[in-house]
């Protein structure tokens, strides 16, 4: 990545100083404890699990970022969970773009084939829980806006995001942030979406759009585009701590990685 400088630009995944890494991780999450019982081939694949729960996504991506391909490719020979990862990739694609393979293959899957939103239905739109509406439309708009091919390349039709505009779902994060994922399907202009959003949505002065996060925390729709865009660039000046302890010698046995 172009954010690690060329004086990154040489490092191993394998020289990572994994004890030290899960010593911190437990440090900041002392019911992880247990981690530090197991061998090194029981760990990549515990740390791959603890990746999908959302209290510890960022924790685990941020000290083992150089292992993320692997912690994701273990998720492609498991069938369930898809919506928790689909969620996780939506928060990590967007600054790991070497993370784009893994989710490709994984978008390929029968559970996917119509889309993530392919669960709503004009019988069910309005008793889907609000939350799951909102991480997964957060995650949907997370990649779309990283990757605004992805709807063309994997099929994704517009009309389950119609469902939650026609008719109106109440809740106006949901809303908005539907138009926010429909305008790339549409090849919508700026102009033309806040329209569109005035019609269905309203004004930002007199309308919160808020969603729920899948951390729990709450964030307005109308400024998403500017906090995700200070996230991504965070989160890239963060890979930088990893890497840079990629530089010795190996201490990861190759044969333990997928």
């Amino acid at each position: 990545m172009d954010e690690l400088g060329s004086e990154d630009s040489f490092w191993n995944a394998l020289s990572l100083p994994f004890s030290t890494q899960i010593d911190t991780l437990v440090v900041d999450c002392p019911e992880l404890a247990w981690l530090r019982s197991l061998q090194l081939s029981e760990q990549l694949p515990a740390l791959s699990k603890l990746l999908k729960k959302s209290e510890y996504t960022l924790k685990v991506a941020r000290l083992f970022s150089p292992l993320l391909l692997d912690l994701t490719a273990r998720w492609l020979e498991e069938q369930e969970e898809d919506e928790a990862k689909f969620i996780v990739f939506g928060l990590l694609v967007p600054a790991h773009e070497e993370l784009y393979p893994v989710f490709a293959r994984f978008l390929t899957r029968p559970s996917l084939k119509d889309g993530p939103l392919a669960f709503i239905t004009g019988e069910n739109v309005h008793t889907i829980p609000l939350r799951t509406l909102h991480v997964l439309l957060l995650a949907y708009n997370r990649l779309i806006s990283a990757i605004p091919h992805i709807y063309k390349e994997f099929g994704w039709s517009i009309v389950h995001l119609q469902r939650l505009l026609k008719p109106p779902h109440p809740d106006p994060g949901v809303r908005l942030l539907a138009i926010r994922c429909a305008a790339y399907h549409v090849g919508m202009n700026e102009a033309a979406r806040i329209q569109w959003e005035q019609k269905h949505v309203g004004l930002p002065a007199d309308v919160d759009a808020l969603i729920e996060t899948e951390s729990g925390e709450a964030l307005s729709v109308w400024v998403l585009p500017l906090l995700e865009h200070k996230r991504v660039i965070d989160e890239r000046h963060r890979l930088k701590e990893a890497f840079k302890l990629c530089r010795g010698d190996a201490v990861i046995d190759a044969i333990a990685l997928r």
